[in-house]
């Protein structure tokens, strides 16, 4: 059975965008249970939680429209490349003050951004082996 890189890009897409929406929607509806969820003291209001489940819902649908405009599939690595650097920063300049789950969230938007990377680089070269 060969493997098809662009079904794979597809599976790979669709999750990446169902994690941004739920996870989105969770800190647009539920902020102070989802932040709790994951470790972060709630205290005060929850405008900049609330804020980046909007963005997270947006990122979210921009991935799923990815599934259609596959040319913009690099901007999923930008993203994920972004998110992993603003995670890593905040997790050592907030010291003890972070949960280590900013880490695993840092890790997993890695793995993500780098599957999407993969898939990019495969197809790349599966369609210069090409006749």
């Amino acid at each position: 059975m060969k493997l098809n890189p662009r079904r794979i890009e597809t599976i790979i897409v669709f999750f990446i965008a169902l994690h941004s929406l739920l996870f989105g929607l969770a800190m647009t509806f539920q902020p102070t249970r989802t932040l709790e969820l994951f470790g972060w003291n709630c205290q005060g209001p929850m405008f900049f939680p609330t804020q980046a489940g909007v963005f997270l819902v947006l990122f979210g649908i921009l991935f799923m429209a990815i599934l259609f405009h596959r040319t913009l599939t690099w901007f999923i690595v930008v993203v994920k490349t972004a998110a992993v650097v603003f995670l890593l920063s905040q997790y050592f300049i907030l010291g003890s003050g972070a949960p280590d789950n900013v880490l695993i969230a840092a890790l997993l938007d890695g793995l993500m951004g780098a599957s999407v990377a993969a898939i990019l680089i495969w197809q790349v070269c599966v369609l210069s082996n090409q006749p």
